[in-house]
């Protein structure tokens, strides 16, 4: 469901879609509220002051036709998305050890 929900943000606000695409998760939603994490502060401040809440807002009422309210967090538990990778270098070839 949040692939489809970040694919009618996409659609609305690139800027928005890039930033929960690659800095937040869904970490609960109890029926009114969708509570999602993100992977520091900067990010979390970054969608709050940006416009996107209202974004993402907009975007849930069209798919599911109702209002719910956005609660943005810092996910501490590091179950965030994943960084991307350093400096965009390969892993390390495998050793080759004859037979």
């Amino acid at each position: 469901m949040w692939p489809d929900i970040l694919e009618a943000v996409k659609n609305k606000r690139r800027f928005t879609w890039i930033l929960l695409s690659q800095n937040a998760q869904v970490t609960g939603f109890d029926g009114t509220t969708l509570r999602l994490g993100f992977i520091n502060a900067g990010a979390r401040d970054n969608f709050a002051s940006s416009g996107s809440e209202e974004v993402l807002k907009q975007a849930l009422a069209e798919r599911f036709n109702a209002q719910w309210r956005v609660e943005a967090v810092v996910d501490t538990s590091g179950g965030g998305a994943a960084p991307p990778p350093l400096g965009g270098a390969r892993p390390p070839a495998p050793q080759y050890q004859p037979a």
